[in-house]
C-alpha cells in the first residue's frame, strides 16, 4: 500500500500544504487506496514534504510523484486531453504553484495580520525555552523563500494584488466548467482542486477572504470535487450545517 506523508490535518484543511493536498485528491480520483502519515523532512528524497512510499520506492515532489503513480497506477487518466489542454492545464499548473503559492505562504508567514494561527500550530510542540529561536529561524527560511522567488521583493499590496490577478485568471478560465479542462477531470485538477480547497475552506485569516463571495464557481468546484471524491468530508459537513439549522434559538 502506498504512504502518503505530510504535515496532517490544521486549520479545517485535508493539509495546509497545497502540495500534499495535489496528491492526495490524485490518488482519490484514481481509487488508489493509501494511507496517511505524518512526515519528517529529514527522511524526505529532498527533505520536503510530500513524499510517498510505495512498497519501498520513495518518491518526493508532487508532480514527480503524480508523474510515478499515472505511470504506474493511472496511464489513461489523462487520455482525452488533447496537446493544447495539456499546454492550457500546465500552464494553471505553474500559474498556482510557482507564483499563487508563495503569495499565500506570505500571507500565512510573514504577514503579522494573519500569521499567528500558522505560527502557533506549528510552534506548538516546540520547547518554549527554544521556541522563540526555532520561530525566527523558520521565518527567516520562509522569507528567503518568498524573496528569491521574486515576490518578497515588494511591499505587501504589489503582492497580493498580483496574487488577485492569478485568482481572476483562474476565475476567468474555470467558468463554469465542472473541471478545469471540461466535463472530465485529469491531472491539472489535482493541483486546482488543492490549491482552491485551501483558498475555499481554510478556517483560518486570510488576505483573500473576500475571494471567497466573489467567486461562486470557485465553492462549487470545490464541493463537487469533496462530494465526489472526498465523500466523508461532504457528508460531516452536510451534518454539521443540519445539526446548526435544527440548534433552538434562545
Amino acid at each position: 500500500m502506498i504512504t502518503l506523508y505530510g504535515f496532517g490535518p490544521a486549520f479545517g484543511l485535508l493539509d495546509p500544504s497545497p502540495f500534499v493536498t495535489k496528491v492526495e485528491i490524485f490518488l482519490r480520483m484514481n481509487g488508489i487506496e493509501y494511507q496517511k502519515k505524518r512526515g519528517s523532512l529529514g527522511k524526505s528524497p529532498t527533505q520536503k514534504l510530500p513524499y510517498i512510499d510505495d512498497d519501498g520506492t520513495l518518491i518526493s515532489d508532487s508532480s514527480l510523484i503524480l508523474d510515478y503513480l499515472m505511470q504506474k497506477y493511472a496511464p489513461q487518466f489523462n487520455a482525452h486531453l488533447t496537446d493544447e489542454a495539456h499546454a492550457q492545464g500546465l500552464a494553471f499548473q505553474r500559474l498556482l504553484e510557482d507564483h499563487l503559492y508563495f503569495a499565500a505562504l506570505y500571507g500565512r508567514w510573514l504577514d503579522s495580520d494573519y500569521n499567528q494561527p500558522v505560527h502557533q500550530r506549528f510552534l506548538s510542540k516546540i520547547p518554549k525555552l527554544i521556541r522563540p529561536l526555532v520561530k525566527t529561524l523558520v521565518v527567516r527560511r520562509m522569507r528567503g523563500y518568498v524573496h528569491a522567488q521574486g515576490l518578497g521583493r515588494h511591499p505587501k499590496h504589489v503582492i497580493y494584488d498580483f496574487a488577485r490577478r492569478d485568482i481572476r485568471a483562474l476565475r476567468t478560465f474555470l467558468g463554469e466548467k465542472s473541471w478545469l479542462l471540461g466535463d472530465k477531470p485529469s491531472s491539472y485538477d489535482a493541483t486546482v482542486g488543492a490549491f482552491l480547497w485551501s483558498l475555499m475552506r481554510v478556517e483560518i485569516p486570510s488576505p483573500f477572504e473576500d475571494i471567497r463571495s466573489e467567486s461562486p464557481n470557485f465553492k462549487a468546484y470545490v464541493d463537487r470535487l469533496a462530494k465526489t471524491y472526498f465523500p466523508e468530508i461532504g457528508e460531516k459537513k452536510d451534518r454539521k450545517k443540519s445539526e446548526s439549522e435544527t440548534q433552538p434559538v434562545a
